[in-house]
């Protein structure tokens, strides 16, 4: 019994699998196309409120500003999670930031209750000194 296949049955295997290669490359690819935006955009975090609230008051924050650089800039990836039902919510985000001066990372968690953000971690580490600088909340 020989192990050798002809011309003709090299192709047709090959083209069978290769069709399979195919639509592998094409799901991974779309994978990779939806997880990219996510990434980058840091999944939908960005466009919250605890997010913005947090990035507008540490750039409002005099120490942290003396400490990062201004204007202070959110880095990625955004990590934590976001929970939004009606006008209630949850919210625990870790938020890298850096300046011309320096890098650190803000915390903002609370809840959302009949619409209105209340915050009970509100603040930015400077990653060179350890330093937690309270923020005021809006």
């Amino acid at each position: 019994m020989s192990d050798d296949i002809t011309e003709a049955e090299f192709r047709e295997k090959t083209a069978r699998g290769g069709g399979r290669s195919i639509a592998i490359f094409i799901v991974v690819g779309l994978a990779v196309l939806g997880l990219v935006p996510f990434l980058l955009f840091g999944g939908g975090f960005k466009g919250s409120q605890p997010y913005q609230d947090g990035i507008e008051a540490a750039n409002r924050n005099v120490e942290v500003t003396r400490a990062l650089g201004n204007p202070v800039e959110p880095g990625w990836p955004t990590s934590g999670s976001l929970s939004l039902n009606g006008l209630s919510g949850d919210a625990d985000l870790r938020i890298p930031v850096h300046g011309p001066e320096g890098r650190g990372t803000l915390y903002v968690a609370g809840r959302r209750e009949n619409g209105q953000w209340n915050y009970w971690t509100f603040a930015v580490e400077v990653h060179d000194t350890g330093q937690i600088i309270e923020l005021t909340q809006p």
